[in-house]
C-alpha cells in the first residue's frame, strides 16, 4: 500500500492550497478568489459532516471533541473572549458551556 505524501497525510487539501497560493503569487489571481477558491471545495466538506464537531473539523467522537477542545477553556480568564473563522461556530458554543462551569461562582 502506498503512503500519501506527509503534506496531504496532514491536511488533505494541500495540494488545493499550494495551487491557490501558487496563483495568487503568480498574480494570476487575487486574495478574493483565492478565499472563494478555497471556501468551494472547504465548506461543503465542513458541512456534510454529520456531527458538530466534525462540521469544526475534528474527526472522533463527542469525548474526543472535549478532551482537545476543553483545554482552551483552562487558558480562558472572565471577560471577552474572541473567535475569529471557527468554521460553524461550534467551538464558541462549547466555550460559553465550558466557561459557564469553570466560572460559576461557588458557595459563600
Amino acid at each position: 500500500m502506498a503512503e500519501r505524501p506527509i503534506e496531504l497525510a496532514k491536511n488533505g487539501a494541500a495540494h488545493l492550497y499550494a495551487a491557490c497560493e501558487a496563483a495568487l503569487e503568480a498574480g494570476e489571481i487575487d486574495e478574493a478568489e483565492w478565499h472563494r477558491r478555497i471556501a468551494a471545495v472547504i465548506t461543503p466538506a465542513y458541512l456534510a459532516a454529520e456531527t458538530p464537531w466534525a462540521q469544526s473539523g475534528k474527526s472522533g467522537d463527542a469525548a474526543s471533541w472535549e478532551r482537545a477542545r476543553s483545554l482552551i477553556a483552562e487558558a480562558a480568564r472572565p471577560g471577552t473572549f474572541l473567535d475569529v473563522g471557527c468554521a460553524s461556530g461550534y467551538l464558541m458554543e462549547c466555550m460559553v458551556r465550558w466557561c459557564s462551569v469553570r466560572f460559576r461562582p461557588g458557595p459563600s
